[in-house]
């Protein structure tokens, strides 16, 4: 999971018999109007509380917009305003403008944290000295170059600090650096890293990438020999749909789960997923959403489509409808997320403070009933 709100939210409203069941692997994204990841630790550490979670960082900057580009699309926006007959927007004020500049400030601030810790030779070991001084944060080792691994592998014995290495295997140059830097890991006790075996998107695809990834650990297995058998591999996969659901039956299968039962039985893998999140493009579902209410089952998901764009009440109907299947209702693991689809479909659109009236919040609750039902598989 991310640190983004909504992600992060289906975490913090888990039950802690949940959370103890499992290892979160996380990536911080910017934290509010933070100018490092300190916030976004923080806000990490307080969910925790105390148990530990891999850790790795998005590197994407963040967007600034130029005072000058803000002015011109204010400008453009004032325009059409006209043309269609209404008033032009009024020119930022001087507060205004002084707000908007110290926000652009803080978003260059943040960039430049971001380009310190890219740096090909001291970027990631200074990622891994952040997280130095949070014990119960387990340091992923940054794949950009052999020099670089091996310099995090210094690093992390001065630490004594478990640590992990999430290998992506739609990422050939991420498998390379792997591959040339096994020597290196290998001079760490294997019980003391985890290998993120992460297969990414695998809808409709479970046998080519259980063929991958069990080329991969054989090639893995070869250079590491019976060392190998001393190390903790996970498999990450995702397969929630990132398409329009309109589309999709209203039962739509797990393929993760697939995935690793077949893996499974040919290697030692631990299970691992995405929290039912679909990772869209950015820019998707810009053209409208349908609202939907999902079911997170054993080993599929139950989603309730409501056909009319853009419509808040179409969470209230598929609320009741999803109620209303009697069996699948039935056998949901009760959480947070289930109580929130019976009170949307009591017709409260507002739960714990929170607006369920755009899809945004509604991932929260699919994913807060993925980790109810994963954590008790």
């Amino acid at each position: 999971m991310t640190t983004k709100a909504f992600e992060f939210l289906a975490y913090e409203k888990s039950e802690n018999g949940v959370k103890d069941q499992c290892l979160p692997v996380v990536t911080l994204t910017r934290h509010g109007k933070a100018e490092t990841f300190e916030e976004a630790i923080g806000f990490l550490l307080s969910a925790l509380e105390d148990r530990p979670a891999i850790v790795d960082f998005d590197p994407t900057p963040t967007q600034v917009t130029s005072a000058a580009e803000a002015e011109r699309d204010r400008q453009r926006r004032s325009d059409e305003r006209v043309a269609a007959g209404g008033k032009p927007i009024k020119p930022r004020s001087e507060k205004q403008l002084a707000t908007d500049q110290r926000d652009r400030d803080r978003k260059n601030a943040f960039n430049a944290h971001l380009q310190m810790l890219g740096d090909p030779v001291q970027g990631a070991v200074s990622w891994m000295a952040i997280l130095a001084a949070h014990p119960a944060l387990i340091p992923t080792i940054r794949l950009t170059s052999p020099e670089s691994v091996s310099a995090q592998i210094a690093f992390s014995k001065t630490l004594g600090r478990r640590f992990a290495v999430r290998v992506r295997l739609k990422e050939s140059e991420e498998i390379s650096i792997f591959m040339r830097s096994i020597a290196t890991l290998m001079e760490a006790s294997p019980e003391t890293w985890i290998l993120l075996v992460d297969a990414g998107y695998v809808r409709n695809r479970v046998a080519d990438n259980a063929a991958t990834i069990n080329s991969f650990l054989s090639r893995v297995r070869a250079l590491m020999g019976t060392t190998y058998d001393r190390l903790s591999v996970v498999l990450l996969s995702n397969s929630f749909p990132k398409d329009s659901l309109k589309d999709y039956p209203e039962v739509v299968d797990m393929a993760e789960v697939a995935l690793h039962r077949t893996v499974a039985a040919s290697w030692k893998v631990e299970y691992g997923d995405y929290m039912s999140v679909a990772k869209r493009p950015k820019g998707s579902g810009s053209n409208g959403w349908y609202p939907h209410v999902d079911l997170v089952e054993p080993g599929s998901w139950r989603i309730k489509v409501d056909l009319k764009k853009d419509d808040p009440q179409g969470f209230v109907r598929q609320a009741t409808a999803l109620i209303g299947t009697g069996e699948p209702w039935r056998g949901r693991r009760i959480c947070w997320g289930t109580k929130v689809i019976e009170a949307v479909s009591a017709g409260a659109l507002k739960v714990d403070g929170i607006s369920f009236t755009v899809p945004g919040p509604w991932l929260s609750i699919r994913a807060n009933q993925h980790l109810a039902r994963m954590a008790r598989r």
